[in-house]
């Protein structure tokens, strides 16, 4: 028989392995966010959702870390498109959360194991 943590580690690991390929897809999103001289709401919003998603899944799910910096990058988004462009702490906000993203994908693969 199964125990009860067993199988919240498995369901974990079952995250962790579809949440990995999402906070890549992330990572590709804020570098187009970053890109853009003017802030696209409609691409914002999907990138807002997209780490909405991902915060509550790793708080959930157990990774804390993915759930921080998730709520992290969720308000600075917000902030973003209410102001409707990216002011320079923005755009130092948004690097941080991508230069960060690589070791949370690292966690998440070691966690699918």
């Amino acid at each position: 028989m199964t125990s009860l943590d067993e199988k919240l580690r498995e369901i974990g690991a079952r995250w962790a392995a579809d949440a990995a390929p999402r906070l890549a897809a992330l990572a590709d999103m804020l570098r187009a966010r970053l890109a853009e001289p003017r802030v696209d709401a409609e691409a914002l919003r999907a990138t807002l959702r997209l780490a909405h998603a991902l915060a509550g899944g790793g708080g959930t799910m157990g990774f804390p870390g993915v759930s921080d910096l998730m709520l992290a990058l969720e308000e600075r988004l917000e902030r973003v498109l209410a102001a409707g462009a990216l002011d320079e702490g923005d755009r130092a906000a948004l690097a941080e959360a991508l230069a960060a993203l690589p070791d949370l994908v690292r966690v998440l693969e070691r966690a699918r194991t």
